[in-house]
């Protein structure tokens, strides 16, 4: 095939050539903004794909030059020569025009968004690698909302914009997604509040409050002379000037006060001492028939504790019977249900189950949470781990314990693929930590658990109407082990 041949194909539509050929990102030549005209550019365009080549190769039957992942995929759907349409024919990698092409100039990939960086072919990836590079309009992700930022604006979105960014709250020692303070700040004891009786005190400490209404100059009190008959109230701030202003009320007040009492000294008009006899004789009847009572409910009250420390006694051997009967028969899944969780999370106290067996006659276990994350999931997460406990059989028992516990947070709405429900399994492996897998001799729980830092992020909790997925409903979590394997 001759130049003007060739030439004459390059100028066809390519929709034979193309037919059933990916059209993915890695697929073809340089999507680049070339310096260069296109005229200059002509001899360096793959006849397939229209771009700049991309690692050229040339063949053998006519000379030209494709992208190596255009030839090579056009190979594999058809076995002859994309523009002579030779079937026998060889490729091979064309050195000085990929040497050219790489020296061709070209904008940054990024120069849309702004860089102004222009340089040879070559050098684009170094430029524009997160590491090494010095491109600062390169599209990167945030960590904690996982949103897409140019890096000239990452660090101002990480520190200042994202709702997910760490958050410190000022007022008191509460971490959290930045997102959440705004439901933290209505409930912290911290949180600066303006006086409720408008005083002018403003930024106190919620905590403060209660002190500071005792002495709040507008708190409203009674006149201290209420009990001679003025029921005058004012607020603190007036109680010298209500003193002054009333000096002379208040003074008769207490003559009217003094003349009754002058007057009920001169007439008598206490009881006779007939009077205070019959009195003390009905007196001492009542106080006769109170005693007789008292000896009658004493009788009583001693056959009642009696009766009480029986029915304890009873209970008490009734628990421990049942408890031995559950570690024989029950098997899991078991249910469990944390409630008050936000008071958890506020308080960082850790929430236990009520013990299980792994199997009839079998390892004693209990799982724990931290509603506000421990390790790496603290402040972000909900924490959940098993732990082992000393038990009845556990003389009969292999150790350490080697198996898996599977433990799942219920999905309270009902929505979402299978359920909507989290699962995570907990594998206790022979190289797990002897004080976390071993048998427990001197105390009743191990000293550590085994478990997930980052079983739940807090934001995943709420309802999601999208999904009908929701794990905290009520200020409770449900969770179930559904089935505890040993190896």
């Amino acid at each position: 095939m001759n130049q003007q041949q060739q030439q004459h194909v390059l100028q066809q539509p390519m929709e034979e050539v193309t037919k059933n050929i990916s059209t993915s990102k890695d697929y073809g030549g340089y999507d680049y903004s070339f310096i260069s005209s296109h005229e200059e550019l002509h001899e360096f365009i793959c006849p397939i794909c229209r771009l700049v080549l991309r690692s050229p190769h040339l063949t053998d039957c006519c000379g030209a030059c494709f992208c190596s992942t255009c030839i090579r995929e056009h190979i594999s759907l058809d076995n002859s020569c994309p523009l002579c349409k030779k079937e026998h024919y060889s490729v091979f990698i064309h050195r000085n025009i990929e040497r050219s092409i790489n020296r061709l100039q070209v904008k940054c990939p990024n120069n849309a968004d702004g860089c102004v960086w222009v340089g040879p072919l070559v050098d684009v990836a170094t430029h524009v690698d997160l590491n090494k590079g010095d491109c600062d309009f390169v599209r990167c992700l945030c960590p904690f909302c996982e949103e897409e930022f140019s890096l000239n604006t990452l660090y101002t979105h990480k520190t200042d914009e994202c709702p997910r960014r760490p958050y410190s709250c000022k007022f008191c020692s509460f971490k959290s997604a930045y997102e959440d303070m705004p439901s933290h700040w209505p409930l912290c004891d911290g949180y600066p509040a303006p006086c409720p009786n408008d005083c002018g005190s403003m930024d106190m400490p919620r905590r403060d409050i209660p002190q500071h209404l005792e002495v709040c100059p507008r708190k409203i009190i009674e006149c201290d002379f209420k009990f001679l008959g003025c029921d005058s109230t004012y607020p603190l701030s007036d109680a010298r000037v209500h003193e002054e202003s009333s000096a002379h009320f208040h003074m008769s007040l207490m003559g009217r006060m003094v003349r009754e009492l002058m007057n009920r000294e001169a007439t008598p008009t206490g009881p006779t001492h007939e009077d205070l006899e019959g009195r003390l004789e009905e007196k001492d009847r009542e106080l006769s028939l109170l005693r007789e009572q008292v000896q009658v409910q004493g009788k009583e009250l001693g056959e009642l504790r009696s009766l009480v420390s029986t029915l304890e006694e009873s209970q008490a051997k009734l628990a421990k019977d049942l408890q031995k009967v559950r570690s024989h028969v029950v098997t899991p899944p078991f249910h469990f249900t944390v409630y008050k969780f936000s008071e958890l999370r506020s308080s960082g106290k850790q929430w236990f189950s009520s013990p299980f067996y792994t199997h009839p006659q079998g390892y004693r276990m209990c799982i724990s949470l931290d509603c506000n994350g421990s390790d790496e999931g603290r402040g972000t997460h909900v924490s959940v781990y098993a732990n082992l406990m000393r038990g009845e059989f556990d003389d009969e028992l292999s150790w350490p314990f080697c198996g898996i516990v599977v433990i799942q947070l219920i999905n309270q709405y009902g929505g979402g693929d299978k359920g909507g429900h989290i699962v995570h399994e907990i594998p206790f492996t022979p190289d797990v930590p002897l004080e976390i897998s071993d048998r427990i001799l001197d105390q009743e729980l191990a000293e550590s658990g085994l478990g997930v830092p980052q079983f739940v992020a807090h934001g995943q909790l709420q309802l999601d109407k999208y999904t009908n997925c929701g794990y905290l409903r009520n200020e409770c979590l449900r969770f179930c082990v559904t089935s505890i394997r040993r190896n």
